[in-house]
């Protein structure tokens, strides 16, 4: 080695700091952008010493400096010297500092603490000093396999490497300085991410290094939880923890319940998911075993029809259940209102052999021993020989002619109708009638046995028995009605009986008449000048007869030529009429008179207007109506019409209708019945099957009073639950169209279905239907509302739909058109809609805004604008945050957050507070306008021009055209509190009545009483006051014209009032009852 000649104690200085510097190590690697610490470690020393003879590579020249002697070659330089870079310079190595060197220890190891270029060793030189470094790699870049602080590059080291490609197994993503897993990076380097095996301290619950999303440890790291919506297949049904379900929702009301169970008949949870029809579609679930309470095992409804018997209910319930077959075979061993069969119930049974115990030959359901079916369900029909009590004879066959009918006695002789009643006569002699005050099907009148003649007029019957004529109904003008037959004294020896409202005559076996009635008097008086009679009838206040020799007499009033004289002069004697040929009866009605001869020919005189021939034209004398030969009879089918037969049974009809038309109905083709007649707006016939038969001439609103016999009673006077019906959480309307909500959220139907409103397609083609039908497929409704021609209901999401007529725009769709299917209600979510006649209203919105579309009569849909009609609905002024309204025909009314009222509309006597209107004349509000004198309402109801409202305060205030049928009885226009049970909590108003419902689940009601719509059990046309109902747990009221029904806490309907008039029937009857057949005469 060769050193520099000459060396200063600086350069000497400078190279030892460097070696110092170079040797100084502890125990924490060195970081090159840190001072070094002081001191040398002696076993670092001792180290530089053994090792560094060992460590030489090459030679090195220490630097020169300025005090080296120059040289261009090493010829120039002392031996022990060599040139380099133009100085004499010792060699490193020789184990003496010279300036220009760090170290020199004198040896040849480059892996000690001076290396063989006499400098220093440092990390970073290339050089690996043993026992101090790990590796060098004489470079500064720190994410390689070697560090900058010499350390061999671990994964936990805090560097995160780069030199390597991913596919390496020790390729670093990340290196955060230690060696937990419970971090962002790994112990292996890598970044957490959920599936590594590792669970990621607050970031994630579990990670159990798999792709299966369906264990203990989800794909997400997450715990596997019931409703996360990931079904678990790790475990058995054993486990805890285990799911047969799992959908991810909340809804412990669908297939999967929240404890992830699937959903069964049977756990106490009732399903919302399906619609009815739907396989596992519940209507309750009481999560019992028990199969006769309210809910059966397959979670339906317990009813009559289920084949379920419904435990724990008296017989004195209207629910309670004997048997339940699940059938709807009336005549098996369980009846289909789930009674058991028995003799005596109405129903014959089928079920069983002739010997088997429980054979009914028959049943009658009477206690009647000696009719045509004993106490035993023994039966004698006509023709088996046996004669009952019922039949006057029975030969052993179905045969006229041979002294004993074909019917046994009990075939009809005679059909007559009057206004609202009619009565026929049967071979055997007896009367049986049906329609006013007789309640249902036909009656016996008792106390007649042998009756020959019946007649009956609009006021009163009339029968002869012998020679004796008796008298039921209103026979005198302002007299009371008698109610069985009385005989009429001073008319026995009769022989043919005629009458005419409540004029009677006879004709006596001394060929003498009397005639008695306001006309004549109480009592019968002979008419002079008549004799030999044998036939007669009366028109009135004049009358006609036939004498022995064929002769027709006449006398009375003559003002339309009735006399048949040719001229208009009343007669008090008896007059003939000529030229009428050999007579063989004679009709008079109404100011006409009509006979036919013994050629068959129809001769008429009298009211042109009624004329068969020749209508509006004077018929003073008899007239030949030759068009309506031959006639084989001629009926007087009411008193005011006739009708002509032939030989062959085809008729001609014509009354009064005859002054409208001008023309005569004439039948030539069409068979008439054996008897048939017509009373007012029905008609009654006698079928090929010798069966009593009366329909609706038409769809009439007049007073019903049972005249088509059909078994419905006329009024309901008391409320009474109807039968064959759903139970409900809520319903609407009342007889000629009516809808509810089942249980389930479902809708029905029943009544008018002229524009598609029974919402079902199977009944599409069907007018009218008295059972319920279901209405489309709902099956989440919590209201619903009909007006009788449309319906609106509302759902328990806030969605309403409305279906039936609309060709006002009662539907809202912007069509002016019928639709049965349901059209959606904009606006959602909607808290309250009703449909009214011809148009609809709704509070909805979150402000709880109002919209109606439809009619706009009156104004009163309250838009603000003259418009006929909206088709879509349209806001009522600016009222915000209601709570109720009302719906009149001309006028309707709102109650808004503050609890004050709100009109608009049309009315003569509602508005009555505001200072420009006058009592008793129209007033008309196009926008709503605040009434606050009414006070703090509730609630309230308005029909036609009168009002009533709950008060917050449980009184109860009406206003208005009430007249006689207010609560109060004054008629008064303003506010009048009316006297009325504490709480009031809804209310109903009908034409003539009201009703209210208290808190305490009690109705009372007011009013006239024409139709039992008091509930009191009476009828009687006078004002009552508040009257308490025979009803407990009402929970909703509805009044509707002259009906009422109210629903109770178990969901069953009650109504009362008229049940009867055409398609309005309250009651509800099975499929296929027979409406045209006459219940209750024998056969």
């Amino acid at each position: 080695m060769w050193k520099v000649s000459t060396c200063r104690s600086s350069a000497i200085l400078r190279v030892m700091t460097a070696l110092t510097a170079a040797a100084h190590s502890d125990d924490e690697p060195h970081r090159h952008d840190e001072p070094a610490k002081a001191g040398i470690p002696m076993s670092r020393c001792l180290f530089l010493f053994l090792f560094l003879p060992l460590t030489s590579c090459t030679d090195w020249v220490a630097p020169a400096f300025s005090i080296a002697p120059p040289c261009e070659a090493s010829s120039d330089c002392e031996a022990s010297m060599i040139c380099h870079r133009g100085h004499c310079l010792t060699r490193c190595g020789d184990g003496t500092v010279q300036e220009g060197e760090g170290c020199d220890d004198g040896n040849l190891n480059p892996n000690d603490g001076c290396t063989n270029a006499c400098q220093p060793a440092r990390c970073g030189d290339g050089v690996v000093q043993f026992g101090v470094e790990a590796c060098d790699d004489g470079n500064e870049e720190a994410k390689d396999a070697c560090s900058t602080s010499c350390r061999l590059s671990l994964c936990g080291d805090g560097i995160v490497r780069n030199d390597l490609p991913p596919d390496h197994p020790e390729f670093e993503l990340c290196d955060d300085g230690d060696l937990r897993d419970d971090n962002n990076c790994t112990s292996l380097c890598r970044p957490a991410v959920c599936g590594d095996g590792a669970v990621f301290a607050g970031e994630e619950n579990c990670d159990d290094g798999n792709e299966q999303n369906q264990d203990a440890c989800r794909n997400d790291c997450e715990p596997a939880v019931c409703g996360d919506g990931v079904l678990r297949l790790d475990l058995g049904p054993e486990h805890e923890g285990f799911e047969a379900c799992d959908d991810g929702n909340e809804d412990r009301l669908d297939a999967c319940t929240n404890d992830c169970s699937l959903a069964r008949c049977g756990d106490g949870l009732l399903r919302t998911d399906l619609a009815r029809g739907e396989e596992g579609f519940e209507a309750c679930d009481d999560g019992n075993e028990v199969d006769g309470d309210d809910c059966t095992n397959n979670c339906r409804v317990a009813g009559c029809g289920d084949g379920v018997v419904l435990a724990g209910v008296t017989e004195d319930d209207p629910n309670y259940e004997a048997c339940g077959d699940g059938n709807d075979d009336n005549e098996d061993a369980c009846t289909n209102n789930c009674r058991l069969a028995f003799c005596g119930d109405g129903f014959t049974r089928q079920d069983l052999a002739v010997g088997e115990p429980g054979y009914e030959q028959c049943d009658d359901r009477n206690e009647d021993d000696l009719d045509g079916c004993n106490n035993a369900c023994e039966g004698t029909s006509c023709g088996d020989g046996v004669v009952n009590r019922l039949e006057h004879c029975d030969d052993g066959n179905r045969v006229d002619g041979d002294g004993c009918s074909a019917q046994c006695g009990l075939g009809i002789v005679s059909l007559h109708t009057a206004t609202v009643r009619s009565c026929v006569l049967l071979q055997r002699g007896w009367v049986y009638c049906w329609g006013t005050n007789y309640q249902g099907g036909a009656e016996r009148v008792e106390g007649l046995e042998e009756v020959s003649q019946l007649r009956t007029s609009s006021y009163l019957s009339a029968a002869l028995e012998g020679e004796r004529v008796y008298q039921w109904g209103r026979l005198m003008p302002n007299q009371d009605p008698v109610r069985s037959p009385a005989e009429i004294e001073g008319a026995r020896g009769a022989t043919w009986l005629a009458i005419h409202n409540q004029e009677s005559c006879v004709a006596l076996s001394s060929g003498r008449v009397k005639c008695w009635g306001p006309r004549w008097g109480v009592s019968p008086i002979e008419i002079i000048g008549l004799s030999q009679m044998v036939q007669l009838d009366v028109g009135g206040d004049y009358g006609c007869g036939v004498d022995e020799s064929r002769r027709v007499w006449c006398w009375g009033s003559n003002e339309l030529g009735q006399l048949g004289q040719g001229d208009r002069v009343p007669r008090d004697e008896p007059v003939e009429v000529l030229g009428l040929g050999e007579v063989r009866s004679v009709f008079t009605a109404d100011g006409l008179s009509c006979v036919v001869n013994e050629a068959d020919e129809l001769w008429c005189w009298g009211d042109p207007q009624s004329m068969p021939v020749a209508p509006n034209q004077a018929a003073d004398s008899p007239r030949h109506a030759q068009a309506l030969g031959p006639v084989d009879r001629l009926q007087k089918v009411t008193n005011s019409s006739f009708r002509v037969l032939d030989a062959q049974g085809r008729s001609a009809v014509w009354s009064r209708d005859a002054r409208r038309n001008e023309d005569v109905e004439i039948n030539p083709q069409q068979v008439g019945s054996r008897l048939s007649s017509v009373g007012s707006s029905f008609h009654c016939w006698l079928d090929e099957q010798e069966q009593m038969r009366c329909l609706w001439n038409t769809a009439s609103n007049r007073s019903y009073g049972g005249q088509l016999g059909n078994g419905v009673d006329p009024n309901i006077t008391r409320p009474r639950q109807l039968l064959h019906t759903p139970l409900a959480r809520h319903f609407s309307g009342a007889s000629a169209h009516m809808c509810l909500v089942d249980r389930d959220g479902g809708a029905w139907c029943r009544g008018d279905n002229r524009y598609g409103q029974l919402g079902d397609v199977a009944q599409a083609g069907t007018s009218f239907r008295n059972p319920w039908s279901p209405s489309h497929d709902f099956d989440d409704l919590v209201t619903i509302s009909t007006s009788g021609n449309h319906v609106c209901s509302l759902s328990a999401a806030g969605q309403a739909h409305c279906w039936g007529r609309g060709l006002e725009g009662q539907l809202g769709s912007g069509l002016a058109e019928n639709s049965p299917s349901p059209i959606v209600i904009s606006g959602a979510p909607i808290h309250k809609i009703e449909a009214k006649l011809n148009f609809s209203c709704a509070i909805h919105g979150e402000d709880r805004r109002m919209s109606c579309w439809g009619e706009n009569l009156g104004q009163r849909l309250g838009g603000g604008m003259d418009l006929a009609q909206y088709d879509m609905p349209i806001r009522v002024g600016s009222l915000v945050g209601l709570k109720d309204f009302a719906l009149g025909n001309g006028a309707s009314c709102a109650i808004d957050a503050q609890d004050e009222l709100h009109c608009w509309g049309r009315s003569d006597h509602l508005f009555w507070e505001l200072d420009e209107a006058v009592p008793g004349e129209p007033l008309l509000l196009s926008l709503p306008r605040a009434l606050p004198q009414a006070g703090r309402l509730a609630t309230l109801r308005l029909v036609g021009d009168r009002a009533c409202a709950a008060g917050l305060d449980e009184r109860l205030i009406c206003w208005g055209n009430w007249g006689q049928g207010r609560p109060s009885g004054t008629g008064n226009v303003d506010y009048n509190p009316a006297p009325t049970p504490a709480g009031a909590q809804s209310l109903g108003i009908g034409s003539v009545h009201g009703c209210v419902l208290s808190g305490d689940g009690r109705v009372n009601c007011w009013g006239r009483n024409t139709a039992g719509q008091i509930g009191n059990g009476r009828i009687h046309n006078s004002s009552y006051p508040m009257t308490l109902l025979e009803l407990e747990g009402i929970e909703q009221l509805e009044v509707n014209g002259y009906n009422s029904c109210a629903r109770d806490e178990q969901g069953r309907i009650f109504c009362w009032g008229p049940n009867g008039r055409p398609l309005k029937y309250l009651e509800v009857f099975e499929d296929g009852y027979d409406w045209e057949l006459v219940r209750g005469l024998p056969r």
